[in-house]
């Protein structure tokens, strides 16, 4: 018997079927990662339209702004090319105290609340954001 050094072909198959295994599991985390990304894409774009929404209603007058749902919750293009298709929209607006506490009767103060809905890519459930403010008629 001779003593040779070296790998036998069981040693190399084995090897590379153990590399193989680990290589498929990292490969597996690519498209999950791609829809975490989405994920927080449509989250950006999300807050985006409530702000630029928000930023909208401040440039009114107090006067002009209404109360009650201002913007019923609908979808933001009805294109579906568009990136704004799978986001909806819903604006409403009450009247506060000084306490910032709901108001039947208006002191000069109105909350504008923005909520943005979207359907997740990770769990294709409905997400949202929300954003207020509060406008002075002061």
């Amino acid at each position: 018997m001779t003593n040779q050094k070296g790998f036998t072909i069981l040693e190399a198959t084995i090897a590379i079927f153990i590399l193989l295994i680990g290589l498929l599991a990292v490969v597996q985390l690519f498209p999950f990662s791609l829809k975490i990304i989405g994920d927080s894409s449509d989250l950006t774009i999300g807050s985006n339209l409530a702000v630029s929404k928000l930023e909208e209603i401040r440039g009114l007058t107090y006067e002009s702004i209404g109360t009650g749902t201002i913007e019923t919750k609908q979808r933001l293009s009805s294109d579906q090319t568009s990136y704004l298709y799978n986001f909806q929209r819903q604006t409403v607006v009450t009247t506060i105290d000084s306490n910032l506490n709901t108001s039947v009767s208006d002191v000069g103060l109105k909350q504008v609340t923005v909520t943005v809905f979207w359907t997740s890519p990770v769990s294709t459930a409905e997400k949202s954001t929300s954003m207020s403010t509060i406008v002075s008629s002061y």
